[in-house]
């Protein structure tokens, strides 16, 4: 395996990504192939859930023998970090992996010559298999990232979660609640499309949202919610490139 990085514009994306995947888990086990570089990992208390892949095509040079399939753990947060040490003004990078050593390989070449390598070390892999979810959605909205985002950001300054509901019927607003003892909060967006087949009602933790929301904001202008009562909620994200889905479970007891 060898993966260039030259363009500044797919070093930011790199990192945007990875940014995104720490954000469910610090550690996780990425596979590697023809594809690109994809994920299916949940959160240790089983709130969140992302099913990813990162495209070949967002690197400058990507090399994976045909049919092969390298399931590479390591700390996502520790290879940013590696990542962030670079100039792409002056930097190539070069991203292999060392089987012998059990390391993910990260080498920089200056455009005055200078060479430096860092390194990641890998992990033992987990074990825990993260099924599909098998869920019909009654409600479904495509937004604009930034119009949720506010909506958000104003609902936080009431209360810890959030309550998201559609009215049932063909291009229903989305609702956004926020209710707390200093006062309450509402709005209600405008999808770009959306679709009810029924009203759908549910209450999220507001901190695990934010920092999706910001995490996201790099990497798309739209996501598509999928949401029914009290049931997990689905997020599709808008990508040119590549596939992003997020799943967080509802506050039932809320």
């Amino acid at each position: 395996m060898q993966i260039t990085v030259r363009e500044s514009k797919s070093h930011s994306k790199l990192i945007a990504w990875l940014k995104l995947l720490e954000t469910i888990n610090e550690e996780m086990t990425l596979l590697f192939n023809s594809e690109g570089i994809s994920s299916r990992t949940m959160d240790a208390s089983h709130v969140e859930m992302l099913k990813a892949t990162i495209p070949c095509s967002l690197f400058d040079d990507f090399k994976v023998d045909d049919g092969e399939e390298l399931s590479l753990t390591f700390s996502v947060i520790e290879f940013r970090k590696v990542l962030e040490q670079f100039d792409m003004k002056r930097d190539n990078i070069t991203i292999m992996h060392d089987e012998k050593k059990a390391k993910l390989v990260v080498k920089a070449k200056r455009t005055d010559e200078r060479v430096r390598q860092f390194s990641v070390n890998l992990l033992e892999a987990m074990d825990e298999e993260v099924p599909d979810p098998k869920i019909t959605y009654s409600s479904k909205a495509q937004l604009v990232l930034e119009d949720f985002r506010e909506a958000l950001t104003a609902a936080n300054m009431y209360t810890e979660n959030v309550v998201l509901q559609m009215a049932e019927g063909a291009d229903p607003w989305l609702r956004v609640e926020g209710d707390g003892d200093k006062g309450d909060y509402w709005d209600e967006i405008h999808p770009i499309s959306s679709n009810s087949k029924e009203h759908s009602k549910a209450t999220f933790t507001m901190s695990y949202l934010m920092e999706l929301v910001k995490a996201l904001k790099p990497l798309s202008e739209s996501i598509t919610l999928n949401m029914s009562t009290d049931m997990p909620l689905n997020i599709d994200v808008g990508l040119e490139a590549g596939k992003l889905e997020l799943w967080l479970a509802p506050c039932i007891s809320a």
